[in-house]
């Protein structure tokens, strides 16, 4: 039980107590290396106002001693006592702030069940507090919390990350970078993008990490898709395809280009909002037998180009199976059919029957090669 703290009664005297509350960090000389090029970080991140290199510091802070002094048990009652009396001077007072340090302590003194009401607040615009509300938030509220309906968390914190998305992008970005790798963050982010506006949807898929072979997060993205509303789905969809689009591409043109390893078809984390995106460009018909002419020509030039060695023949193999294994299901889910269309069939076909490409040892075609009709 924290000990209570006797606070005036004057709300005034309580809010200018607020007004003055500031953090103050030193080093002694005597510190290690790492931790005066850490304390050097938060200085030059706070004259610089980057807010990545005052995060590197706040980061190793919280895996070290954290932010919990004797202090922080009476500035938590006056924040309580505060908030109770007067909650539009303290968002006021708030949104004044722009040193991210104290920003950071100061949203470590106010408990989660206040953290949520501020939160929930119009009046709160300072996009620095609101993007510490919710990192603090997603790092401490576990799972069966998080998805408790009755709490009603998941939407206020959603409702939080669509307004950061509005504020500020760049802070928004940061967010999603560091958050990528934490399950909560799946949670809440499809009820966000359920009602964010196109441009905070397009700054949301141009950040992810869609270019990695890996599948770690897949049923964590899987999550996120289930979670973006019913309603909310095809327009969703429809503002970020051309991008997921132009992403992929070039993603597996630079695997080429760059002769990276690759040893398996590149099911990666983001698989199923890939397909989604893909099949959506695709439904012109047009533009899904062009595409799909162009990879077999450039499959079949590739398969009599130089490969210095049998590991590069067999990466550029696995990138171009990668790019066929998505036709097919995308042919599958749209339901197109090749009957009209036998010479491109003809063309998949040819490459398989090359015993050149020694297929048998690298893939199954089935999964590979176009159904005929469908």
């Amino acid at each position: 039980m924290e000990e209570q703290i006797m606070i005036s009664d004057d709300i005034n005297e309580v809010l200018q107590m607020l007004r003055k509350i500031k953090i103050d960090i030193n080093v002694p000389s005597d510190a290690s290396r790492s931790d005066k090029g850490l304390y050097n970080l938060l200085i030059e991140g706070t004259k610089e106002n980057d807010f990545k290199k005052v995060y590197s510091f706040v980061q190793s802070v919280e895996m070290g001693c954290g932010f919990y002094s004797s202090e922080t048990t009476k500035v938590k009652q006056i924040y309580d006592k505060a908030i109770e009396a007067n909650q539009d001077e303290v968002i006021e007072i708030l949104n004044g702030r722009s040193e991210i340090i104290d920003i950071v302590y100061n949203c470590y003194c106010i408990q989660k069940e206040l953290k949520i009401k501020l939160l929930q607040s119009p009046q709160l615009t300072n996009g620095y507090v609101i993007f510490e509300l919710i990192r603090q938030l997603l790092n401490n509220i576990q799972l069966p919390e998080l998805n408790d309906s009755t709490l009603g968390y998941k939407k206020i914190i959603a409702d939080g990350i669509i307004k950061l998305a509005l504020i500020d992008a760049r802070i928004f970005r940061y967010f999603v970078k560091k958050f990528e790798y934490k399950e909560q963050f799946y949670h809440v982010m499809g009820i966000a993008l359920s009602g964010m506006p196109t441009i905070g949807r397009q700054t949301y898929v141009k950040t992810i990490t869609l270019t990695k072979q890996d599948n770690t997060y897949y049923n964590y993205v899987r999550t996120l898709l289930q979670g973006i509303e019913e309603s909310s789905y095809d327009s969703f969809i429809t503002d970020i395809k051309e991008i997921i689009y132009q992403r992929w591409n070039e993603y597996l043109s630079l695997l080429l280009e760059n002769k990276e390893f690759v040893s398996k078809i590149i099911i990666n984390s983001y698989a199923d909002l890939i397909l989604n995106c893909f099949c959506r460009m695709y439904q012109d018909e047009k533009l899904f037998f062009l595409d799909l002419d162009n990879v077999i020509i450039q499959f079949n030039r590739d398969i009599y180009g130089w490969h210095g060695k049998g590991t590069e023949f067999s990466s550029m193999y696995y990138i171009y199976a990668t790019k066929l294994f998505f036709f097919k299901k995308i042919q599958e889910v749209n339901k197109i059919s090749l009957a009209n269309r036998k010479d491109i069939y003809d063309k998949v076909k040819s490459l398989f029957d090359n015993n050149y490409m020694m297929h048998n040892k690298y893939k199954k075609v089935d999964d590979i090669i176009l159904n005929y009709d469908i």
